[in-house]
């Protein structure tokens, strides 16, 4: 699991070029993977909206309501949500780029499950096995809580 992602645009990621949408509080309803897997089709905005509809959120958060909000984010700032707060970016139908950099954080404890990784090609290492020993494009940056020396 991700704890945290930054999401660096390289350039405006406003509502006519698809910027990210997320649903508030939505990390405290646990993983809801099989339900967002059947959610794979959304692509425009208005999809987006009706993420929703036929999900109830577990009777014990805090959240209740399932509301999908625009996040526009301009280029150089960063956009940080926790890796279980469901979120997505409808296409950009405009002639504008939306090109950024994501960068997931994720705890020592973390490990490989073999599923989907969007890093799958530079992967070496086998499901089960911790991410600390993924590779070069995986670079440790904290260890024991203090920044890790790179020069």
């Amino acid at each position: 699991m991700t704890p945290v992602s930054a999401w660096v645009p390289l350039d405006d990621a406003l509502l006519d070029n698809g910027c990210m949408w997320m649903v508030p509080g939505s990390h405290k309803w646990g993983a809801q993977m099989p339900y967002l897997g059947q959610h794979g089709h959304l692509k425009t905005r208005e999809e987006f909206r009706r993420i929703g509809e036929g999900f109830a959120p577990p009777a014990d958060a805090e959240i209740h309501t399932v509301s999908c909000v625009p996040c526009p984010v301009r280029r150089g700032e960063v956009h940080y949500h926790h890796s279980l707060t469901w979120h997505g970016s409808p296409q950009n139908k405009s002639p504008r780029p939306r090109r950024a950099v994501a960068i997931h954080y994720m705890t020592g404890a973390a490990r490989y499950t073999g599923r989907g990784h969007p890093m799958q090609q530079f992967i070496s290492i086998a499901p089960g096995e911790p991410m600390l020993t993924a590779g070069p494009h995986f670079p440790i940056v904290c260890r024991d809580g203090q920044p890790v020396n790179v020069g």
